[in-house]
């Protein structure tokens, strides 16, 4: 299986139940980053492949590949629409603060502009282009204020 697609193998059995614990642990923030990100995203899920990064953005098994995109565009063809999976990555200590949002009952709302935070950073990690890069340069500099308060 590549990176970039499907579900990274897990090494052995520890791996696997402590992915099984981490999917329990932030079902909550699961559910909810993927209906914040519904229009964006097929699913979200716990990644077992991220050891720095927040999140990550992978094909799921069975989609078409950036390289049959290519090849499209190229003859003309036009692009079906492919939603991907966003990965968490529960050892990150944002995924700690989206899970202390979602159980606080988010009262102040920034799980969405959270969401698309994290949403944007994957799409740049991977060269692509943001789909709303105003919303998503306001959403950094509202962040940049808040923590220097």
């Amino acid at each position: 299986v590549a990176l970039e697609r499907g579900v990274a193998q897990v090494a052995g059995e520890a791996e696997k139940q402590k992915r099984e614990d981490a999917e329990r642990e932030y079902r909550g923030v699961l559910e909810k980053l993927e209906t914040e990100l519904s229009g964006a995203v097929a699913s979200v899920r716990v990644s077992s492949r991220l050891k720095e990064s927040p999140a990550v953005l992978v094909d799921d098994v069975d989609a078409h590949g950036i390289h049959y995109e290519r090849m499209l565009r190229q003859t003309g063809r036009p692009v079906p629409p492919r939603k991907r999976v966003l990965e968490l990555n529960a050892d990150h200590p944002l995924a700690a603060r989206l899970k202390s949002l979602v159980d606080a009952g988010d009262a102040s709302g920034k799980l969405k502009d959270w969401g698309d935070l994290l949403y944007g950073q994957a799409l740049l990690a991977e060269g692509s282009p943001l789909p709303d890069a105003p919303r998503f340069s306001k959403l950094v500099s509202d962040l940049m204020l808040a923590s220097s308060k």
